[in-house]
């Protein structure tokens, strides 16, 4: 058999003849050797182990393409792709876990967010979406790194996706990318139609007693379920709430208006009580209704950063597959061809077995049994009436849907005879040559079968065609069914709007009835009489900044006006329709003509559908609607169908008789219209003026507190602590709206305000409120205001301080204020101060401190009078500071002070001086007493006449140094006290003059004491000396013994240097007030020993615990101690006597607190010698009783 046999392969088409093997071959070959050089010669980039194509035999090239070169391509191509992919696959993971992180993280809270109404902390909630997401891909990252991109791997995320690719890569990375992935959407939608927040608002709203029973009553259904309450609310209209309300109303009837209104049960209580129900619902409604939109607003925003999460994770994944395709696509190209190349060659050795089977399909020619085919003979256009009549007119089934099967009766018998036909001629066939054994009978039974396989297939084929064929004709008559319906249905759909459309004008269905039987009119009364509260304004104090002084009078108003506005919202709406229903009835004419139309309409249409080519279900439905038929059993279209009509004519019947009676009583409704619309401009008017005289008051607020702003003021105190004494009144006003600085306060006088400029403040400020006319409500309502203002202004004024001749002096950053009185007074204590001697009280004082005569002020601390330091006071220093003083009164008495301190700082300048001249020349007096002293005892250890003539030698110096200081300028007392001395030092010299002048005849035994002591009696008389060889001549009797004189018994003393320490104590005390006023309880207890006790008990701890109370409870705390008097007891030992008072100040309650005592203390050295208090014997320590 000869046959053509047509082989493609790239770029060579081979046609050759099958009658030679041996030649078919070699072309075969030789074509396979030319298509192998051209494909590898296309690909070297891909095949780089390979040096040189054309050194490769035939057969290399070959088995090289089957075996290897897919390899190399896939593996260049994942060596191509390997990062880009890579940064894909990283990104694509890092979506994924951010998407998890979010749904796992930031929903619940998104979800209790608007459960709950609690605000969104969005910022938050990222920080902690990143960080989650962070360290999860940290991990991820390292394996995607280490892990290898193969082609299998791009092959699946490709194809299937990038997880099917994760699971290809790594099972690990798998694991986790699977665990975090988000398959759909719906996690998105977060929202609910009511939240908690808003169930838990319908909840409160609707818990007052008369509330509560309107739902029990009136709303049984939601009476547990706020919830649906709420959402019925906002699905419904005002409209529809408010015609609802009157349909449940009119069920109840006027025995639910005694029971909610105990003692109003009438026809008119009843209509406002229902009114108000009304009203009430249509506010809850639009609070509910603004506070979902504000729910949307957060949910939206919520939503959106959730859909971007999701949108990131699927344009992430769909960037990972579009980079996968096109790192793949050009590899696939070459691939293609491999496989072309394979599939041509790998068919080249099927030839030969081609070849034998067409030999064999010519043996088959002598066989004579084949088989039959069995046409199968059914055809649509045989069908089609049979289908067309069940269409339009067999009854659907329960469901709604026609019954299809019978359409398909015929074809399915058909098919059956079809199949027994086969079935019998096959088993005919196999008897006759089902038992043969030769080879032709086998080949024979073979061929039947194959015959019998494709004539079955081809009846199979028809009756697949036949039954599409019944399908699309079933569709062309829907189609046909539809068609003619359409036209049909919008003319019913407009009918019911023009019915629609005329009642939603009028709204007469709804309205005519409520305004027919509403009240003549809505029997408004009046504001009545207002209750304001007793008490309600607060206690005159102006204060700057304050406000609300008239907040009840205000809310009384307020109050009545928002009843009022609650009562009027029902009249409005009933107004309205009132104006619903007359516009309706101006129309009637226009609209009984449309009526008439629309029913005219409605029997046309009728007449239509009836002669119309419908299915019969369909007709039936317009025509002739079944009672109680369900949208859930039939669809809504057929609902539509069986209502709409009927409805139609229904509405058109009720509307044309209520027209009627609604022209009849048209006057009527026009006069009780207007009625109501008096009494709401009456509530209108009140609600206004109510609304006005409220607003009088917070104009009176307002103006109050204008005239606050131009007023200032500063208590004294801040300008008197640590500075001066205190002033007598507790506030300094100023002239304007802030306070004026120091220096302001120290040049001008128009800074502080003065009696007279206080007076015009006062009538000022009241008549600034006046002008506001709120005084006005006191006529109408007898409120007080004038009078509660007036008290303010008087309470404002009432503790201020007008000074005459003073001045304010900044002190670093003090500012400090003081009278001319002070300065004069201080000046006039300054004069009386006499420095007479070391031994005066006033010399102590200066060695100490100026405490007891002085008032120490910042004034001295700034000039610098305070102990030692006075000789170098500086009073210039404090003329120049207050030398901008616009008082000439003050300025005058700051000379006289500061003159009163140049007196007092020269005088104790020379009393120093001659302070320290006392003390040269008592030391001078002092070392010559040493000296002759010295002498003495040398003489009486000796006895002996040089001796005693030194000892009277000294005379010269004495009375020379008695000249010296009788001339110098000392001290009184120290002259006194050197002439002591020096009278002493005469004596003892006279007694050493007599001792010159006896004779020694034997040393005697001196006794050791000292004269005068009893070992050394005085009258002791002199030992007789042996008389010396006289020259001759009579005989000289023995000298009678002289007596030596006696020292005196009590020689003058020199008088003792004055105790030191007693100073340091009166000093001590200066510093212990200095901090007990500055309110320092450590420092105080510097100055108290450890070991102090007050006699009662009271130790250390108790005293600290006394002073933190006093220093936190009062504001200022002023300490004075008079007559201070210290006497030392014993060594390191004193006690100090002195009077004390104690003065504490609370500036908020204008409190003065004071403690006067007179105190006896026990003081003591520490180690260190510095003086404490060691014992509190008499008086209050330091503390309030």
């Amino acid at each position: 058999m000869n046959r053509a046999i047509k082989v493609f392969l790239p770029g060579l088409l081979i046609c050759a003849a099958v009658s030679s093997a041996a030649a078919e071959e070699n072309k075969i070959s030789q074509a396979a050797d030319k298509a192998a050089a051209q494909l590898l010669g296309s690909m070297k980039d891909c095949f780089t182990d390979l040096t040189n194509i054309q050194a490769m035999t035939p057969q290399q090239k070959v088995d090289y393409i089957l075996k290897t070169a897919e390899t190399r391509v896939k593996e260049q191509t994942e060596k191509t792709a390997k990062e880009a992919l890579q940064k894909k696959l990283e990104d694509y993971a890092e979506k994924v876990l951010t998407a998890r992180a979010v749904k796992d993280i930031a929903i619940p809270q998104m979800l209790t967010a608007i459960e709950t109404g609690i605000p969104y902390p969005a910022a938050e909630m990222e920080r902690k979406v990143a960080e989650t997401a962070g360290k999860q891909m940290k991990a991820l990252t390292t394996g995607i790194e280490g892990a290898k991109i193969t082609w299998e791997v791009m092959r699946k995320t490709r194809d299937e996706g990038p997880l099917e690719g994760f699971k290809e890569l790594s099972a690990t990375i798998y694991d986790k990318v699977a665990e975090a992935y988000i398959p759909g959407y719906s996690w998105i939608k977060l929202g609910a139609e009511l939240t908690k927040a808003l169930v838990s608002y319908v909840m409160g709203y609707a818990t007052e007693t008369a509330k509560m029973a309107m739902f029990s009553v009136m709303y049984p259904e939601y009476a547990g379920d706020p919830a649906a309450f709420g959402k019925w609310l906002i699905k419904t209209s005002e409209r529809e709430i408010g015609l609802d309300v009157a349909r449940r109303w009119d069920e109840e009837g006027v025995e639910f208006a005694q029971y909610l209104w105990e003692g109003k049960g009438t026809d008119s209580g009843a209509v406002q009580m229902r009114e108000r129900l009304r009203a009430f619902l249509f506010e809850m409604r639009r609070d509910i209704d603004a506070k979902t939109k504000k729910q949307r607003e957060a949910q939206k925003a919520m939503e959106d950063r959730l859909q971007k999460a999701y949108d990131d994770m699927n344009n992430s994944k769909a960037a990972l597959r579009d980079a996968t395709r096109q790192a793949m696509a050009a590899a696939e190209e070459k691939l293609k061809k491999i496989e072309e190349f394979k599939g041509t060659y790998l068919g080249y050795s099927a030839i030969e077995e081609r070849a034998q089977e067409v030999a064999d399909e010519n043996k088959t020619l002598e066989v004579s049994a084949r088989a039959s085919y069995f046409n199968f003979g059914l055809k649509l256009e045989d069908m089609k009436e049979e289908i067309r009549g069940k269409y339009f007119n067999a009854p659907w089934t329960d469901t709604g849907s026609p019954d299809v099967q019978t359409y398909y009766d015929r074809v399915d018998a058909e098919w059956e005879n079809v199949k027994k036909n086969y079935d019998g001629e096959a088993k005919q066939f196999h008897s006759t040559y089902g038992s043969r054994s030769d080879g032709l009978s086998n080949r024979t039974l073979s061929l039947f079968g194959s015959d019998t396989a494709k004539y079955q297939q081809l009846s199979q084929d028809e009756y697949t065609a036949i039954t599409a064929q019944v399908k699309s004709y079933i569709a062309f008559l829907d189609a046909e069914s539809k068609a003619t319906e359409r036209p049909l249905a919008a003319e019913v759909n407009r009918i019911a709007n023009v019915l629609r459309g005329l009642a939603d004008e009028g709204s007469l269905l709804r309205l005519f009835g409520d305004v027919v039987q509403a009240p003549d009119s809505p029997g408004y009364a009046g504001t009545g009489t207002l209750d304001f509260p007793k008490n309600a304004l607060p206690e005159p104090r102006l204060r700057q900044g304050q406000a609300g002084y008239f907040d009840l009078y205000k809310n009384t108003l307020n109050d009545r006006a928002y009843s009022i506005a609650i009562e009027a919202a029902p009249v409005k709406y009933k107004i309205e329709d009132f104006d619903y229903v007359l516009r309706y009835m101006a129309r009637s004419p226009e609209i009984k003509l449309a009526l008439q139309e629309n029913l005219a309409d409605i029997a046309a249409v009728e007449a239509r559908i009836s002669q119309a080519e419908l299915p019969l279900h369909i007709r039936n439905t317009y025509l002739y609607p079944e009672a109680g038929l369900k949208a859930e059993e039939v669809g809504y279209d057929q609902l539509f169908r069986a209502t709409a009509l009927s409805g139609a004519k229904s509405q058109n019947k009720s509307m044309t008789a209520e027209l009627a009676k609604a022209v009849a009583l048209g006057d009527t409704l026009k006069a009780k219209r207007e009625r109501w619309q008096a009494d709401l401009e009456s509530m209108q008017a009140d609600i206004a003026r109510l609304k006005k005289q409220a607003g009088l008051l917070a104009k009176g607020e307002t103006a109050i507190a204008e005239a606050a702003a131009g007023l200032s003021k500063k208590r004294t105190g801040d300008y008197t602590e640590y500075c001066a004494p205190q002033a007598p009144k507790d506030y300094f006003v100023f002239n304007g709206v802030k306070e004026p600085s120091c220096r302001q306060l120290l040049t001008t006088s128009s800074a502080l305000m003065n009696q007279g400029e206080a007076q015009t403040a006062k009538s000022g400020f009241v008549n600034a409120v006046r002008a506001s006319g709120v005084f006005a409500l006191d006529t109408q309502y007898n409120l007080g205001l004038e009078a509660f203002v007036t008290a303010m202004q008087e309470d404002y004024f009432k503790d201020a301080y007008f000074p005459k001749n003073y001045i304010f002096i900044p002190f670093e950053k003090k500012c400090c204020f003081y009278t001319a009185d002070y300065f004069t007074e201080e000046a006039a204590k300054m004069k009386s101060i006499k420095i007479e001697s070391d031994d005066s009280a006033e010399g102590a004082l200066f060695r100490g401190r100026l405490i007891t005569k002085l008032y120490k002020s910042a004034a001295y601390d700034h000039i610098g009078v305070w102990g030692e330091d006075l000789p170098k006071a500086d009073a210039a220093r404090f003329l120049t500071l207050t030398a901008g003083a616009f008082d000439s009164t003050v300025k005058q008495s700051i000379h006289e002070f500061c003159a009163a301190i140049d007196t007092l700082k020269e005088d104790y300048t020379a009393y120093l001086l001659k302070q320290a001249s006392d003390a040269v020349y008592d030391k001078e007096a002092n070392a010559l007493s040493i000296k002759i002293r010295e002498a003495e005892t040398e003489a009486n250890n000796k006895l002996d006449t040089a001796s005693w003539e030194k000892v009277a030698a000294f005379e010269t110096e004495v009375l020379a140094f008695e000249t010296k200081y009788k001339a110098a300028d000392i001290s009184a007392g120290m002259k006194a006290n050197l002439a002591v001395n020096v009278d002493s030092m005469k004596s003892r010299i006279a007694t050493a003059k007599q001792n010159t002048k006896l004779v020694i005849t034997d040393k005697p035994v001196v006794p050791s004491g000292p004269p005068g002591s009893p070992s050394r009696p005085v009258d002791q008389p002199g030992i007789p000396v042996k008389p010396v060889d006289q020259p001759s001549g009579p005989v000289v009797p023995p000298a009678k013994p002289v007596d030596k004189p006696a020292r005196p018994e009590n020689p003058p003393a020199i008088p003792a240097t004055p105790d030191p320490n007693i100073g340091a104590i009166k000093m001590m005390y200066a510093d212990f007030i200095r901090a007990y006023e500055s309110k320092n309880e450590s420092q105080v207890l510097r100055y108290i020993s450890p070991n102090w006790d007050a006699g009662d008990g009271t130790g250390i701890s108790e005293l600290s615990g006394y002073l933190r109370n006093i220093f936190t409870v009062f504001n200022e705390v002023r300490c004075t101690n008079t007559d201070l008097r210290v006497i030392k007891k014993t060594e390191g030992v004193y006690k100090a006597t002195y009077n004390m008072v104690i003065t504490g100040r609370i500036f908020d309650q204008n409190i003065k607190h004071e403690e006067k005592s007179s105190v006896e203390e026990e003081v003591t050295l520490n180690e260190r010698g510095k003086p404490v208090i060691s014992k509190t014997i008499k008086g209050n320590f330091w503390s309030f009783e």
